[in-house]
């Protein structure tokens, strides 16, 4: 097997790692493997590598509950999280419990 990384798979990894820096302390953020640019002709790749990420993390901050390596299902678990906070009537954040 290849220890070379595919363009999706780097740019996966450093959506990754600054979705995993927002739950960081700032002195323990990890640096990007490198910078990304978003151009208009490749808008759509780089929108599948970053739910590639939020699935990747998903996954890992739920301990394995979120069981989808389908990103159609896993983009259905986000249009239905995004749907339901849309339609709370209070508009108000769930408490932790």
């Amino acid at each position: 097997m290849s220890k070379e990384i595919s363009k999706f798979g780097r740019h996966t990894l450093v959506y990754y790692q600054m979705i995993c820096n927002a739950f960081r302390e700032p002195k323990d953020y990890e640096h990007a493997l490198e910078k990304l640019e978003i151009k208009e002709v490749k808008l759509g790749e780089e929108l599948v590598d970053m739910v590639s990420a939020m699935r990747m993390f998903c996954d890992r901050a739920s301990k394995g509950n979120i069981v989808t390596d389908d990103l159609l299902d896993f983009s259905y678990i986000l249009n239905r999280a995004v749907v339901e906070s849309a339609l709370r009537a209070d508009g108000d954040e769930v408490e932790d419990e």
